[in-house]
């Protein structure tokens, strides 16, 4: 008899960089200016949200309740009682970049996780499936191979230019109070948003990507910008160079620039499947060195031993 798992892991890479890290302010894949940098910290069982920008938003400072993700604390968002809500500007041109990083209990429900809008109106909405523009009554699905997964890192931008500057906020979670709209509140856990007020490029969205994708063990290559890379801009795992293991490649590194140290990973689509550590001799990761792994998409077969033998 047998037993089908998510993937057998059949690659393992590494690199290094030598290049002298200088002292710079640690900032997500050194991407400039955050409008906010919200992520969770915790002391023993007590959860924080720490606004790292420390700019004013209406974020919970009371403690909250919470669990591991990939092996650093998330907060389990609880819609009746929390409220995050962060300030965008009341410029006419909303210009933003939004990273969210996720984990449903249910990822079959359609559920929000934002909603952008005005004193009157919202104006668009995102859940865990699909993004609405309210001005246009149109949407959006996202790949279809994005939707299942329970642990997810959201991606947004917009350029937008309206006819009259008006206050604007995003709220995280929880649903329009301005429109009836099918989707479920959010139920899950959060651990770390970005917003930026303008427009990355392609090179700094994929160096804020690959962070988040490092730190919570959420492999990019379902997204596309597939290939990781360190804060430096440099390519620390190139997808085209492993043809045929193109699918879920978490990775383990660390990265000063970014305040990256995740020695310890696990892949979070099928997780607790296997975990991958990195040590060393002298108890210490160099900066800019990172580990991946990959598989090759099939099955993993596990046969069953005879009564009293491990699993093998």
């Amino acid at each position: 008899m047998y037993r089908k798992l998510f993937s057998a892991l059949v690659f393992i890479s590494l690199s290094a960089s030598n290049l002298v890290f200088s002292q710079q302010k640690v900032l997500p894949g050194a991407v400039e200016d955050p409008s906010f940098w919200i992520k969770t910290r915790n002391n023993a069982d007590a959860y924080y949200w720490e606004n790292v920008t420390k700019k004013e938003g209406k974020i919970p400072a009371k403690k909250q309740t919470g669990a591991a993700f990939n092996f650093n604390p998330s907060i389990i968002f609880d819609t009746s009682q929390d409220s995050l809500i962060l300030p965008l500007g009341t410029e006419s041109k909303r210009r933003q970049t939004l990273f969210l990083v996720y984990k449903v209990k249910d990822s079959l429900k359609e559920q929000f996780l934002w909603t952008i809008n005005d004193p009157q109106k919202t104006l668009s909405v995102a859940t865990n499936k699909r993004l609405v523009d309210l001005k246009r009554y149109s949407y959006q699905s996202y790949q279809e191979k994005i939707k299942p997964h329970k642990a997810n890192i959201h991606f947004f931008q917009q350029n937008v230019t309206d006819s009259v500057a008006k206050l604007s906020s995003l709220t995280i979670g929880q649903k329009s109070k301005l429109e009836k709209l099918p989707p479920e509140e959010f139920k899950g856990n959060i651990s770390e948003i970005l917003v930026y007020n303008r427009v990355l490029s392609g090179k700094e969205t994929q160096k804020v990507a690959s962070y988040l994708a490092i730190k919570y063990g959420i492999s990019l290559s379902q997204y596309d910008f597939k290939n990781y890379l360190n804060s430096q801009g440099e390519t620390i795992w190139d997808i085209d160079k492993h043809i045929g293991f193109e699918s879920s490649n978490p990775g383990i590194g660390r990265d000063d620039a970014s305040g990256l140290l995740q020695p310890k990973s696990s892949n979070m689509i099928e997780e607790g499947l296997m975990t991958m550590e990195l040590k060393s001799k002298s108890g210490t990761i160099p900066n800019n060195y990172f580990a991946f792994w990959s598989d090759n998409g099939k099955n993993l077969l596990v046969k069953k031993q005879e009564q009293g033998e491990p699993i093998g």
